[in-house]
């Protein structure tokens, strides 16, 4: 019987999960099949199932993967530092994250589709759904100066980060429909100046 160094499993339990991140966000919930996936990594269909009992189980685990990997993306800067609201927001609805739904945030590649999905995955994207807007709350929080403390997890939620993450999804979703066209950079542009000016006022 083969040996493998300590580790072997949990780092192959990782790639795998890496790699679900990527592809479901990229192709969709129903868009690559776990031998699909296993294939992609040089692994076999049969190995899936020594790190997960079922698909929905990786997807569980690969939408806390995908929302980890976006608030590295979206809110840090290469040394790690908070990024200032407009970097932020600029980042988000840009037309490289349009582009590249592979490495973007989950929430608006997959939530449009998760009524469809089984409760787990369900419960799992309205998870992410709550961590992302919990995300917009403190991004808004944070000053120009990118070195100021984000604000701090489980501070109430307010009616402008939840108006600011509508804009934010809505805008990038009707994007990515409409393509790499003018009217697709347009309707970024205008996502960003409604965020700008949300930012500022108070939602009665």
């Amino acid at each position: 019987m083969a040996r493998y160094p300590a580790g072997h499993k949990e780092e192959v339990r990782k790639r795998i999960v890496d790699e679900a991140a990527a592809a479901y966000r990229e192709h969709g919930l129903e868009g690559i099949g776990i031998q699909s996936l296993m294939r992609r990594l040089g692994l076999t269909h049969g190995g899936f199932y020594v790190h997960f009992p079922d698909r929905e189980a990786l997807i569980v685990a690969a939408l806390a993967r995908a929302g980890e990997l976006a608030v590295a993306r979206f809110r840090s800067d290469a040394r790690g530092e908070v990024v200032s609201f407009a970097e932020f927001t600029k980042r988000y609805l840009s037309a490289e994250h349009r582009d590249q739904p592979g490495a973007g945030c989950p929430v608006t590649a997959l939530a449009p589709a998760a009524y469809r999905q089984p409760e787990p995955v369900r419960s799992a994207v309205a998870l992410a759904a709550s961590g992302f807007l919990d995300n917009v709350g403190r991004a808004m929080a944070v000053d120009d100066e990118p070195k100021l403390k984000p604000k701090k997890r489980g501070a109430a939620l307010s009616d402008e980060a939840i108006a600011v993450g509508c804009v934010l999804i809505g805008s990038l979703v009707l994007a990515r429909a409409l393509g790499d066209t003018p009217l697709s950079a347009r309707v970024l542009a205008v996502g960003r100046r409604i965020v700008r000016s949300l930012q500022s006022e108070e939602i009665e």
